[in-house]
């Protein structure tokens, strides 16, 4: 599936659950994570990839730094990794 396509499911289920998210479309710095959530207060920056695909060593340092600030930053291959991520975070409602 094109990380197109698994971007929009995840943020069709995102905004399903009430939850803000947004796709960053251009930014002003290469290497920024795809798609951008608030959930509980946290900073869950997603960086959406095809099932086998690698991320870049630029993608790699934006996760780190987010992570070093306090964020949560992933790397999603699937709405079931996001909603594993939404349930580590502590939303019980996907946990069924």
């Amino acid at each position: 599936m094109l990380e197109s396509k698994i971007q929009s499911k995840i943020l069709k289920n995102l905004k399903g659950l009430g939850i803000y998210a947004h796709k960053n479309i251009t930014t002003n710095k290469k290497g920024v994570p795809d798609i951008i959530v608030c959930f509980k207060g946290k900073y869950l920056a997603l960086e959406v990839k095809q099932p086998g695909g690698k991320t870049t060593e630029l993608q790699d340092y934006n996760i780190a730094k987010i992570r070093e600030s306090g964020g949560v930053a992933e790397i999603a291959y699937s709405w079931e990794d996001v909603r594993d991520i939404l349930i580590r975070m502590g939303d019980g409602r996907l946990s069924e």
